[in-house]
């Protein structure tokens, strides 16, 4: 028998399910809270299947969405409760770290697994991670970059934009353009508990919330290039960011293409990459 007299929304991309093991993990939110995660990008057009669940929210944590006029801030207030909890997280992204460049196109590996790849060949890798951009040039489009960063904020009820400036060189932000690293996702979600526990008194022990230097995270991945590291005076190891170096990352996925090996989504790449290496070992 459920007799959980409170409901939560999260209406959220992805990250929505990691914001829930937090949540388990540092309140009593799951005790207090029957808790139904949505996956916005999966919904987008069964509003009126999901209507009801938004009436009854008592919580609800949304990614702001403009182009579906159903899901809008203002559209929803319309049926939400008055007292509701109504949480706007920010759709964290950004491209300061990687100049634009031409994008290599795939016959075998498809975008939900690499995007972002540069046009390079395997005997340019080292080549590529080296090159040296104009800083005057570079360092004007990474501050066009933090504008847009911090227009993202404004949108949101989470703020985010000091945290990022105060600690991204000493810890790894993103993994690439539109994939925050657990570094990111951790504070937002600390906001939100905090958030949270002012109205509900959900017990929020903020221990749990560290900085790392070495995220070692898998999913998707775009190396940052040692010219980006010494103009911004990033301190942490880029070799580190991800489940493995940067050269080995950029070699194994030339070589999946160039070997016609598909690769049809993450799990599917994960796969390839522990693969050769035990190609590797095999031949050792």
């Amino acid at each position: 028998m459920n007799t959980k007299q409170l409901n939560m929304v999260l209406f959220t991309n992805c990250h929505g399910e990691r914001y829930i093991e937090m949540f388990k993990r540092d309140t009593d939110i799951e005790t207090m809270f029957n808790i139904n995660y949505i996956v916005s990008y999966q919904q987008l057009d069964n509003f009126q299947h999901l209507k009801k669940d938004f009436e009854n929210a008592d919580i609800l944590i949304i990614n702001r969405i403009k182009s579906y006029n159903d899901y809008t801030i203002q559209n929803l207030k319309q049926i939400l409760k008055k007292d509701v909890l109504l949480i706007v997280i920010p759709f964290v992204r950004f491209e300061g770290y990687w100049i634009p460049e031409q994008y290599k196109r795939f016959r075998y590996i498809r975008d939900n697994a690499v995007s972002f790849f540069p046009n390079i060949n395997i005997n340019q890798i080292d080549q590529y991670l080296k090159i040296n951009y104009d800083k005057t040039k570079y360092l004007n489009y990474y501050n066009q970059c933090l504008i847009k960063l911090k227009q993202i904020e404004t949108e949101s009820d989470i703020k985010f934009y000091d945290f990022f400036i105060e600690n991204h060189t000493k810890y790894p932000m993103f993994r690439d353009n539109y994939h925050p690293t657990l570094n990111i996702l951790e504070y937002v979600g600390s906001e939100i508990m905090k958030k949270i526990d002012e109205k509900f008194n959900v017990n929020y022990n903020n221990n749990n919330f560290k900085l790392v230097e070495e995220t070692k995270e898998y999913g998707h991945y775009k190396p940052i290039q040692d010219s980006i590291k010494n103009m911004l005076d990033i301190k942490y190891d880029l070799d580190k960011v991800f489940i493995c170096p940067r050269k080995e990352y950029l070699k194994k996925i030339i070589i999946c293409e160039n070997i016609g090996k598909p690769v049809k989504d993450l799990a599917d790449l994960r796969g390839k990459l522990s693969w050769q290496n035990n190609i590797a070992k095999n031949d050792s």
